[in-house]
């Protein structure tokens, strides 16, 4: 909807997120920034 009326596209990555399981922060999150996509855990 938002590519036909002529907007951003919302990108975001949702990846499994625990305190035991923290991979995300090393492996995820700094792609996610080098790439301008939000994360929503």
């Amino acid at each position: 909807m938002a590519e036909r009326r002529g907007h951003a596209r919302f990108l975001t990555e949702q990846p499994p997120y625990s305190i035991v399981n923290r991979a995300v922060e090393t492996a995820v999150l700094p792609t996610a920034q080098r790439y301008n996509l939000g994360v929503l855990s």
